[in-house]
Parts: C-alpha cells; structure tokens; sequence
C-alpha cells in the first residue's frame, strides 16, 4: 500500500513538471468590453461572393514574445496635421485663372489632371508645363516662362525620377522672394470642362488643420466620429469654416456637417452604410477648412483613412480551455456568412510579482458555415514555458477577422482570463 501511494505521487510530481506553468486551471471567460474595443451588436452578411476565392484549410501558428518588451495595445484615435490644400478646377478656370492662397514664402504647388475626369475637346487632357503657367504675384507683378518659380518639375522630369505622384503631375515652388499672399496662377489657352487638381503646400506657414477620426476601424451601421481644429501654432484660430465628406472604396459618398465643440474644436458624426461590393481601398474622411483673417485668407484640406468592416461574425460568448498541446482556448464564433475565420490574440501571464507580461501571440483560422462554429486559439507551450509566467493568464489584443473580406470583426483590448 505504502509502495503505491509512492508510485503515484512520483507519478503526480512528474506530469506537473510535464506541464509547467502552462496548465492553467479553472476556466477561461471573456472580459467585459471597454470603451474603444470595437465589437459588433448585430450579425450582417456581406455583399459579393467570397466563398470561392477564400482558402478552407484550418491553420495555427504561435510564437514567443519577450516579457520585457512594453507593449502599448490600446486602440488610438487616428490623426493627421495638413499645411496644404486641395482644390479641382476646369481648364476654363485655369485659362482665366486661379487664386492661390499662401501663408508662407516658398509654397510648393502640383497640378495634374483630375483621375477618372472627362476628355477635353475630345481628347485625353495632357498634363501642364508649369513653365508655360503665367503667376501674378500680390504685388500684382505678372512672372511668366517660370521666372516667378523655382524647382520646376514637369510631368515628363517626375516621371522619369519615379515620383509617387498622379499620373500627368507637374509641380513648382513660388520663388521664396515673392513672399506669402494671394497669387494668381493662369494657363493662357486653356477652356473646356476638363478637370484638373491643384494641390497647394504651404510648409512655411504656421497654419495647420488637424483632423482626427477616433478609431481607425468600424463596423457597418457603427458612427463614425471626426474633430477637426484649425491651428495657428497650437492656438486655435476663430471663425473658421470647415466642409467635409467622405467616401468608400467604392466611390459612393456622403457629406458630414461639423458642430462646434469647445477649445475650438468641431465634430461631424455619420451613421456608416458598408454594405457594398468588395473594393480595394480605404474609407476616407476628407475636410476642407476656410479662414478669413487679418494676414489674408486661409485655406487647408486634410483627408484621414479608415477602415469599415461588414460584422459577418461575431464571438458569441463561450469561452473554454482546452486540450491542445499548449495553452489553448476554445471561442464561440456565431457567423452570417460561410468564409475562414481568423482569430488573433496575445497571451500576458503573471510574474512573481504580480504583474502581467507578455509571453507568446497566436493566430488560427478555419472555415466556418452560417450558425455557431468554434475556433481554438493554442499559444505554444515551449514559449509560454520560457517566460516563466504562470497563471492566470490573459489574452489581450483579442482580433476576429474574416479572411474572406480581410474586414477587422472584433478587437479587444483585454479579451480574455485563463485560469483562477
């Protein structure tokens, strides 16, 4: 009896050696959702077929993290600065000509013709040879054959140099010693309905516009929320007007009215409607800002990008550890639309202190029909052994993508607790 009692407890000792401080015991459970998480209320089923296209093998894959590393997974608003402008003119407008705004000495200035705009007497529009532009500056002197310019960049020279710009784009900077002011820029010649883009960068200015979306990423039927302040250094400047749109990948728009708010500061919200056949791209929210002031008139424009997902599945709320070969987790999926699934997360484990740090990321994705599925999230277990962290465990950074729209489902700061 003694001799047994003996066998079992080696036997005992040598499976808790076997799994380490990987056997999390007790159960797993989701996280409430904290403000900024993004989470989807309701289940919508994507336009467009996706299924043929979209792999159905089941994958996993986990690596180690360095527990000293800091890892900052708070979602963050997205923000942009612009000291430029943007504006589309016709060749008629340009023929007459066309004020350009500036608030420093040495404005850059681009022109090239709209993408996707109308011919011109039948023809495709040919870019502007900026050397053949006419520039009045505020003095009301006329400079022309590019004597007012510096830096002149035709669309062949851009080109040529594999510049990152539109097709056709010829660009120019306002000599320094013209000063700032109301410069009038004309292509003697020039009619029609044609559209061009004048794009206007005025780094010498201390004028910027900031816009911000308060997430980078949304679900269909979800409001997107924009600020935008007009800057004069850190000060706000007063009575200013701003406009704004925005637009989905797949070209449709819609305008957005901005309210204001303290300090300055405007906001515009929109109810998004996602739901429209796949396209490339981005979302953007596009904002233009006017300012009448003593130095002269302002202008900014400043667009910022963001993501619309369709909500085509959803963690349902059923969470359990499981028997894999590691630290693993079974999640509840409920779907809308048949696709593979992926599922992301960061395993954090307590250290002999208390604290939570990072020890290993996981990814698994699997094929899963219409109704409720399951996907298994398993952190390797040589890793999670390495950090030397123990129970209970954490998954943060906690992602549902669906592969076949590559649309971010549900992200969570803090997803997950294994273990007691």
């Amino acid at each position: 009896m003694l001799y047994d009692l003996r066998v079992c407890a080696v036997v005992v000792l040598l499976l808790v050696s076997l799994c380490g401080p990987v056997a999390a015991q007790g159960e797993a459970r989701f996280l409430a959702a904290a403000e900024g998480d993004l989470v989807a209320d309701s289940l919508t089923a994507p336009l467009g077929l996706k299924a043929a296209s979209v792999p159905r093998e089941s994958v996993t894959f986990s690596w180690a993290l360095d527990a000293a590393e800091a890892l900052d997974l708070a979602a963050a608003p997205l923000s942009v600065e612009s000291k430029e402008y943007r504006l589309e003119v016709t060749a008629a407008e340009l023929g007459r000509g066309v004020a350009v705004v500036t608030g420093g000495p040495g404005a850059l200035v681009r022109l090239n013709p709209a993408p996707g705009g109308p011919v011109s007497g039948g023809k495709a529009m040919l870019p502007i040879d900026p050397a053949g532009l006419a520039l009045t500056d505020p003095a009301g002197k006329v400079w022309t054959a590019g004597s007012g310019m510096e830096l002149i960049a035709s669309a062949d020279k851009l080109r040529a140099a594999g510049a990152p710009f539109v097709e056709g784009t010829a660009a120019f900077r306002i000599r320094a010693d013209l000063g700032a002011g109301v410069f009038t820029l004309r292509a003697a010649g020039l009619d029609g309905e044609a559209r061009y883009v004048l794009q206007v960068l005025d780094r010498a200015s201390s004028v910027s516009l900031r816009l911000t979306t308060l997430s980078a990423d949304y679900l269909h039927g979800q409001e997107l929320r924009l600020e935008a302040v007009l800057l004069d250094g850190e000060a706000a400047v007063a009575k200013a007007r701003f406009d704004g749109y925005v637009t989905s990948p797949a070209g449709r728009a819609w305008p957005v009215t901005f309210e204001p708010l303290d300090g300055g500061r405007l906001a515009a919200r929109l109810a998004l409607d996602g739901l429209e056949a796949p396209s490339e791209g981005l979302w953007e929210a596009h904002v233009a800002a006017h300012s009448l002031r003593k130095g002269g008139a302002v202008m900014r424009s400043a667009r910022v990008p963001f993501h619309v997902a369709v909500p085509s599945a959803r963690f349902d709320g059923e969470a359990a550890l499981s028997a894999a070969d590691g630290l693993g987790v079974r999640l509840g999926v409920e779907a809308a639309s048949a696709s593979r699934y992926e599922v992301r997360g960061i395993l954090f484990g307590t250290a002999a202190d208390g604290r939570l740090l990072p020890a290993a990321v996981a990814h698994s994705a699997a094929w899963l029909e219409p109704g409720h599925g399951r996907l298994e999230l398993v952190f390797d277990r040589a890793a999670v052994e390495a950090s030397g962290l123990a129970a209970p465990f954490e998954v943060r950074d906690l992602r549902l993508v669906d592969q076949g729209t590559t649309g971010l489902l549900h992200r969570q700061a803090r997803g997950l607790v294994l273990g007691k």
